[in-house]
């Protein structure tokens, strides 16, 4: 059984770029590739930069994220028997900014569902906040995909 699941990687920068994968009802679909000795992987460049604020989706539990909270969405379906992926969101071209009170980095949440409206979220991460994290959050594995 194939089971969709979407993607949000939020950020925490103020850019005023609009694109379609702002928005959960409009995510983009990230297609699994063999990669030699790595096995099936789903990979996709993603500028941050790019990222605007949902309206109409739940706010992840962990990290910075809030109501005003930047964000993209994308969507792999999970391959045939496959219970647990592991994700890595690295080389981020966002440095995180130390900021009085807290900082600010970049964060995944995974969620499983299709419709938008009712996501159940599996896990949510955040960059460590190290100065020089650079905006990368290490492979997590996520089980309970299917």
């Amino acid at each position: 059984m194939r089971k969709e699941i979407l993607i949000l990687l939020a950020s925490l920068f103020a850019f005023s770029l609009s694109f379609a994968q702002t928005d959960c009802n409009n995510a983009i679909h990230i297609d699994f590739a063999d990669y030699s000795t790595c096995g099936s992987l789903a990979m996709e460049s993603i500028d941050l930069a790019n990222a605007s604020v949902s309206t109409t989706t739940p706010a992840p539990t962990c990290g910075s994220f809030s109501g005003s909270t930047q964000d993209l969405w994308y969507t792999i379906t999970v391959p045939a028997g496959v219970n647990t992926l592991a994700f890595h969101m690295f080389n981020s071209s966002i440095m995180p900014i130390p900021i009085i009170g807290g900082t600010s980095k970049p964060g995944m949440a995974i969620y499983r569902g299709t419709d938008c409206g009712n996501l159940a979220l599996l896990d949510c991460f955040s960059e460590s906040g190290s100065f020089f994290g650079h905006g990368e959050i290490r492979f997590e594995p996520i089980s309970g995909l299917i």
